[in-house]
């Protein structure tokens, strides 16, 4: 389904995290995975908080990280297809 304000990033198998934002419902702990070969959407673990106007970046271990906008930050893991909740400091 449509959403607004969610995070996007290009993940290293020429797939796409579409994370959060919000729906139709309001604010979103969804995930996708865009297959950009086959044109293909799934859906992937849930974050574990509603997120909007965050910002992710992928990390050298091929993880996302997800910070920002109003919720706590988040590790999404592709190979376990999990997200994990940043620990505060």
């Amino acid at each position: 389904s449509g959403r607004s304000c969610h995070t996007a990033v290009l993940l290293p198998d020429d797939k796409v995290l579409v994370a959060g934002g919000f729906d139709q419902k309001g604010q979103s702990a969804s995930a996708e995975i865009y297959d950009i070969r086959t044109s293909v959407w799934r859906p992937t673990g849930s974050l574990n908080h509603t997120h909007g106007y965050d910002k992710a970046a992928l990390q050298p271990d091929g993880k996302v990280l997800m910070s920002g906008g109003y919720s706590a930050g988040e590790i999404y893991d592709p190979a376990t297809e999990k997200w994990t909740v940043v620990p505060k400091k």
